[in-house]
Parts: C-alpha cells; structure tokens; sequence
C-alpha cells in the first residue's frame, strides 16, 4: 500500500503526463480520426505494458479467472465509455460544455456522501466547490458558447454517465480491483478497453455508422500515436491504479481540478501566448483548493503556533 504523499506524488505526475498529451492530440486531430488516436493509444499502452510484463516477471501474464474477468471489465468498461462518449458528444456539442460537465463531475462524490449523510468536512466541501468554480471559469475563457442553447442528444447523456462513472473510478478500483497485482491488473484494464473500442470500430464498420476513420496519412502521425501510447496512456494507468488504492474518491476527483491548468499552460507556451490575469487567478484559486483538498486547516495552525513559539 502506497503512503499517501506516495500516492498524491503519483497522482500529479499522472497529471503531469496526461496534459501533455493534449497539444499532441490537438496537433492530430487535423491528421487523424480523434477515435482512432484514442482506439490506436490503448492498445499501445496495452502492448507496451504486456512487454513490461514479461520482463519484470519473466513470464506471460496469465488469463483473469473466474469473478476476475468480470471485475476487470467493471474497470474497463468506464474508460472506453469515456473516450467513446467524448469523440462522439464533440461532433454535435461544443468542447466548452463537455469542458464544464467533466469539470463538474468530482463533485458527485460529495453530493453522494452528503444524501447517505456522510457528510464530507466543511474543508473538504469548500475545496471541491473552490477548485469546480475555478476550472468551469477557465472552460468558458478558453472558447465562447451560450451554454444554455446546448441540445441534449443521446451522446450528450451517454457523456454524462460516462463522466460520473470515470470520477467513480478509484472507489471500483477499491473494491474490485483488491487482490489483483498492479501491474498484471492495468494491463487488463488496457487491453480490454481496447477490446471494447475495437467492437465499437467493428460495429461501425458493419453497419456503416461512420464512426471512425482508420486512415493515419504520414510516419509523423504514427510517431505521435505511438508516443502518446507509451509515455501518456501506459504511464498514466499505472501511475493511476496506484494511487487509487490509497486516496479517497473526493481527493481523487478533486485533483482532476490541476489538469485544466496544465493544459493551458502547456498551450500557452506550445503557441508562445499569454495568460489573462482572470486565468492567473483562477489557477491560484484551483491551487488553494488542493491545498485545502490534502492539507488540514490544522496544521496550518500549529504550524503558526510554532512558529509564535520559536519567537
């Protein structure tokens, strides 16, 4: 079991890694179909852990048995769902709104736990919202849209599911993942998501429902695709699965808060741009709710007692 700065380290250098991806995927969406990025990465990611695999252990990584399949694909199923979802919802709503349904999806957590009246603390409720509001605010600068005129289809609602489930992720993980060793455990996970994938490309395929679009033009493109494979799927799982044993849903959730942050920063410098002073400060806003996410009001108080005292 990691500790927790183990668990919280691993969980932003997830981050870390998960936001540079999206420049790459920017840069292919011009090139490539967005599913076939996200169809081409997860079998990557899966292949390159398979090989993880049997060099650390010196062996194939043996078959799920019995309620193991199952719970592998409770795991699974969410994250295909996901990409699925977002591809899909993008071609008829706009990013901003798909931006604010997963920004405010951590928060679920906290309105589950309040109706089962185990009511987070009141620290803990103040960062969820701080860190909400703030990255919903740095969604609507990054583009324009009347949020009230968005259509409600049925990839729009598929989205919503699939987002409340990806936030539920580590409480799944808990439960049903326990028991199954790391690494063995997300190369299921991987290699079944891109089984799901595949079945919806075969689908799509059969009964010519345009989903996807296999075609990838130049070496460049299946440069990137193989990077953003190993180094921002493979990586981030592992990494991941880590820390979800440790930290709890609400933390888990609440950290997903940085990741606009990185983003535009990465943005920022990829196109030499600048960062308007309503983002800056939403960003020390998103900043202060993480302090206040993983760091008691307590200790901030003996720290300054101790501080008086060495006066």
């Amino acid at each position: 079991m990691a500790t927790v700065t183990q668990a919280r380290s691993a969980t932003l250098l997830y981050l870390l890694v998960i936001s540079s991806s999206y420049p790459l995927a920017t840069w292919l969406a011009d090139r490539v179909d967005p599913l076939m990025t996200v169809l081409s990465r997860f079998w990557i990611a899966s292949a390159v852990l398979f090989l993880i695999y049997i060099f650390t252990k010196q062996r194939l990584p043996s078959l799920p048995k019995g309620s193991e399949w199952w719970r592998i694909l409770l795991l699974a199923a969410p994250l295909a769902l996901y990409f699925i979802s977002t591809f899909s919802a993008a071609k008829t709503q706009s990013p901003v709104v798909l931006a604010v349904l997963f920004t405010v999806a951590p928060l679920t957590p906290v309105l589950v736990g309040f109706l089962r009246k185990q009511n987070a603390s009141l620290q803990i409720i103040i960062a969820m919202f701080l860190g909400a509001s703030a990255a919903v605010y740095l969604a609507l600068s990054r583009g324009s849209t009347n949020l009230g005129d968005t259509q409600i289809d049925s990839w729009l609602l598929i989205y919503c599911l699939s987002c409340l489930l990806f936030t539920a992720n580590p409480a799944l993980i808990k439960n049903f993942g326990s028991g199954m060793p790391l690494l063995w455990r997300s190369f299921w996970i991987l290699l079944l998501s891109g089984i799901i994938m595949l079945m919806m490309t075969c689908i799509s395929s059969v009964f010519n429902l345009g989903l996807i679009d296999t075609s990838v033009p130049d070496l460049n493109g299946w440069f990137v695709l193989i990077w953003i494979g190993i180094i921002c799927t493979a990586i981030p799982m592992f990494l991941y699965q880590y820390a979800a044993h440790t930290l709890n849903t609400v933390e888990m959730g609440g950290w997903h808060y940085a990741l606009p942050v990185l983003v535009m920063i990465q943005q920022t410098i990829w196109l030499q741009g600048s960062l308007s002073s309503g983002e800056v400060g939403a960003s020390m806003v998103i900043t202060l709710a993480l302090l206040l996410l993983t760091v008691p009001l307590s200790k901030f108080s003996n720290s300054r007692a101790a501080l008086s005292l060495s006066r």
